[in-house]
């Protein structure tokens, strides 16, 4: 069906312009990337509209279709669009969150994937019904249909509420870019527990073997002196001497401490972690 347009607003062009359809090229790597980009281009296509429209709306004959069309688009329109906004930001997350998963191995690539394409269903589907919902609408306003004639005799009493649909998709697209930052802090500083937790254990090894050394020749020493009832005295002395140079081992907290510091100056002393998108922000807490 033919959409209805005015000089600000053709609300058909936003929907052929809406493309968040995830890449598939056997990898992982740039859909995050992606879709970021397509949340931003989908903002800026509506947030142009919606400003051209506001702009004119003064200037409007109250009862023409254009003013009908632009205030069907600020009180209504923005807020669906903001909706699937807060939809694909949601995505981003549970993506970014599973990459995290599977690169500590706790999740398995294939789930990812199934997790992306099952994700991208539910994109379409919130997409198609938007475009259909304001089909049926849009029909409505054409037909100048009791409800919407109701509708907009109430918006025209009502403050715009463009501005802030507008300040509120901002924000969403401020909340993807702070996700994609967060994330990459978030992989740097795996990588730094990572190499912590190797560190450590392999300290432990160390440790453990030379533990096991230094039994071994404590064993050997002791036995040796019991069975040295005919050694001199000065034999002794020198077998002790050498069981002691045999037992000198590195200080190993001192270098375990040393590596630990090296590697923890990377950490931040403070960092704020996403934990969950809720409604329309994202819930944080602060690591220290």
């Amino acid at each position: 069906m033919e959409i209805l347009t005015n000089d600000t607003i053709n609300i058909q062009r936003i929907f052929e312009s809406v493309n968040f359809d995830i890449p598939k090229h056997g990898s992982l790597e740039g859909i995050p990337e992606t879709l970021q980009k397509r949340v931003t281009d989908f903002r800026d296509i509506v947030a142009a509209a919606g400003n051209n429209s506001f702009q004119a709306l003064d200037s409007m004959p109250v009862g023409d279709p254009e003013e009908a069309l632009s205030l069907f688009f600020h009180f209504q329109f923005a807020d669906r669009a903001k909706q699937l906004l807060l939809l694909c930001r949601d995505v981003l997350f549970q993506h970014l969150k599973g990459k995290l998963l599977v690169a500590d191995g706790k999740m398995k690539e294939a789930q990812l994937e199934k997790h992306i394409v099952q994700s991208e269903g539910i994109i379409d589907n919130a997409t198609l019904e938007f475009k259909e919902w304001s089909e049926r609408e849009i029909v409505a306003l054409k037909s100048q249909a009791p409800s919407t004639t109701k509708n907009l005799k109430n918006w025209r009493l009502q403050t715009n509420p463009w501005p802030v649909f507008q300040e509120q998709m901002d924000a969403i697209c401020e909340q993807c870019a702070f996700l994609m930052e967060n994330h990459q802090q978030a992989e740097a500083h795996r990588l730094v527990f990572k190499a912590i937790h190797a560190l450590t254990f392999e300290t432990l090894g160390q440790c453990s073997k030379e533990g096991a050394k230094v039994s071994k020749i404590s064993k050997d020493t002791l036995h040796w002196l019991e069975n040295a009832t005919d050694e001199t005295p000065g034999k002794i002395a020198t077998k002790l001497e050498q069981t002691e140079d045999n037992l000198a081992l590195p200080n190993h907290l001192d270098i375990f401490t040393q590596k630990m510091e090296a590697l923890t100056e990377a950490l931040p002393s403070k960092w704020q972690i996403t934990t969950a998108p809720r409604a329309g922000c994202c819930c944080a807490m602060i690591w220290t």
